[in-house]
């Protein structure tokens, strides 16, 4: 089975065409997970959808770098934590290739 999340990165537009939309889509899927909203109209939702395709593929590929930092630092975190640091990224320029490393306070940065 191959990762939908690469299979998105090898097809898809540059980040810079719907940075601000996917930054929003991050917010708004942060604030479902913490019961704040109801659910996301997603682009199965057709002319309803939030936020279009590239959008939803951008938010979901930054916020999956941001959660597999965490866990290879194996750092416990809420569900909402890696959409709201996506969000952030995404708003500071943020591109594809751009590493995220996890850093513990107190153990060291790696070498």
């Amino acid at each position: 089975m191959s990762d939908p999340i690469k299979a998105f990165v090898a097809q898809s537009p540059p980040i810079d065409s719907v940075r601000e939309e996917a930054a929003r889509c991050c917010d708004e899927t942060a604030r479902v997970l913490r019961g704040e909203r109801g659910r996301l109209r997603t682009p199965e939702d057709r002319l309803l959808a939030e936020f279009c395709d590239a959008a939803f593929g951008v938010a979901a590929e930054v916020a999956m770098v941001v959660c597999d930092a965490l866990k290879t630092a194996r750092l416990a975190f809420r569900p909402d934590f890696p959409w709201d640091t996506a969000a952030a990224l995404l708003r500071n320029g943020w591109q594809r290739g751009h590493k995220l490393l996890p850093h513990i306070v107190g153990t060291g940065a790696k070498a």
